[in-house]
């Protein structure tokens, strides 16, 4: 997929796929393991294959909605060539470039809220766009954000995390026969059976696998999120515009609202979301920029950006040498 003609640096965009890959293949298999391994428990060998079928079949046969059907669901509109000629043309270049058959429908949600996603696949997709993020992102972050849509589209990233949620669904049905697993074997306790004690671990690896299973949920959905910031990066070739969007979307989600429901102490609990911290996001986007040279250089290619003059937030996620301030400082 590396084009060679972005200014990114190509051996840390090389880097970060292949720990991306590495991890949402990690993901995966542990994920499946839970249902076979408990099947196994149950049924022995043929109970974790029978485990597996289940999972396929249900994949299989679930209900795959129209875009335009989920749109109408968020209630919202087309947004009309007329007023934003420039996000469709761009839109159309970056489906283009990312291989896609179809370019994705562009819609607009009436809503003050910093937000964007997609949905469908290559032949059927279509991407939302609040108001609000058109009004607070400038042109070039609102196409970085296009271009990450655009890498969840031809990621299938989609159809992987419907996967993931039957996993998870699969493994919480166990969980309930584990429950009355439980419930059983206190009985027996309860009669004297003492042997009862040697099936206390199954048991309670029934009953907590659900736990473990959203939590590799929510591991595998953060690892989908890094690798579509790396494809957007090669893209647009603006590692930079993706970077500075990020930004304000953390900013501006952290209204009163926000910082009741996540407050600054708690940022370090990742493991609990479905997305990936925005400051370790905008760190491993800056990693893509190639160091500058002179100064001449930093002003052709852009580093005078508004992510540069970086936000104390995120001040030190850099490397000195790709820092435009620090290197302006020592001239």
């Amino acid at each position: 997929m590396w084009s060679g003609q972005t200014a990114l640096n190509r051996q840390s965009w090389l880097g970060q796929q292949s720990r991306n890959r590495l991890n949402s293949l990690l993901m995966l298999i542990a994920m499946a393991g839970m249902p076979f391994s408990l099947g196994w428990m149950l049924a022995g060998s043929e109970g974790g294959l029978w485990s597996l079928i289940l999972v396929a079949v249900l994949h299989l046969l679930a209900p795959n909605l129209p875009p335009a059907w989920v749109m109408r669901l968020h209630r919202a509109m087309p947004l009309d060539y007329r007023f934003a000629a420039g996000l469709h043309h761009e839109l159309s270049r970056i489906a283009r470039k990312a291989g896609l058959q179809w370019q994705p429908e562009l819609y607009r949600i009436a809503s003050p809220a910093l937000n964007a996603f997609a949905v469908g696949e290559d032949g059927g997709s279509a991407i939302a766009v609040t108001e609000g993020l058109l009004r607070r992102l400038s042109h070039r972050e609102l196409v970085a954000v296009l271009a990450h849509e655009v890498s969840h589209i031809r990621n299938l990233d989609t159809r992987s995390l419907a996967l993931s949620e039957i996993f998870r669904q699969v493994t919480s049905a166990f969980a309930l026969l584990g429950q009355t697993l439980l419930i059983l074997l206190s009985l027996l306790l309860a009669m004297g059976e003492d042997q009862v004690m040697l099936y206390w671990p199954a048991v309670m690896l029934l009953l907590f696998s659900p736990v473990i299973s959203g939590l590799l949920q929510l591991a595998f959905s953060r690892t989908r999120e890094f690798q579509a910031d790396l494809d957007a990066a090669a893209l647009t070739g603006d590692p930079e515009g993706l970077a500075s969007a990020l930004y304000k979307l953390n900013t501006g989600a952290r209204g009163f609202l926000g910082q009741l429901l996540h407050p600054r102490g708690a940022e370090g609990r990742d493991w609990l979301r479905s997305h990936p911290d925005s400051k370790e996001r905008i760190r491993r986007l800056l990693e893509l920029v190639r160091p500058v040279r002179s100064y001449q250089s930093a002003n052709r290619v852009g580093y005078n950006s508004p992510v540069f003059g970086v936000p104390a937030p995120y001040q030190g996620l850099m490397p000195r040498e790709m820092d435009f301030n620090w290197r302006r400082s020592q001239w």
